[in-house]
């Protein structure tokens, strides 16, 4: 991986905050700068722990696809890219639309 000393700051940062807490947005955050780096284990491992906790997490289904369709990995890249879409479905449509979680929408909790 590059090391440009704001990504290495960043990651050490997401680091601090994760050994702390489950933050999916640290995790999401983290594994995209993987990604962007090549290193497709760690962003793989980090869109799957966000979907240990929280398995209707588009995003992350989503960029696990993208990761497993650069490692030539079709099969599962699909997989992953049907469960995005699935994630998205009400009756015969897909919907798009972002519902805050209970407790989590307040200006004190962000």
């Amino acid at each position: 991986m590059k090391n440009s000393t704001d990504t290495v700051l960043l990651l050490n940062t997401l680091d601090k905050i994760l050994s702390n807490s489950e933050c999916l947005d640290a995790y999401l955050t983290r594994g995209d700068i993987y990604f962007g780096h090549g290193n497709m284990e760690k962003a793989k491992s980090d869109y799957k722990h966000v979907l240990l906790l929280d398995s209707t997490n588009t995003y992350a289904f989503y960029k696990a696809g993208i990761v497993y369709q650069f490692e030539n990995r079709d099969d599962t890249a699909i997989y992953f890219f049907k469960k995005a879409l699935l994630s998205k479905n009400y009756k015969n449509g897909i919907i798009d639309y972002y519902a805050a979680p209970k407790g989590l929408d307040t200006k004190a909790s962000k």
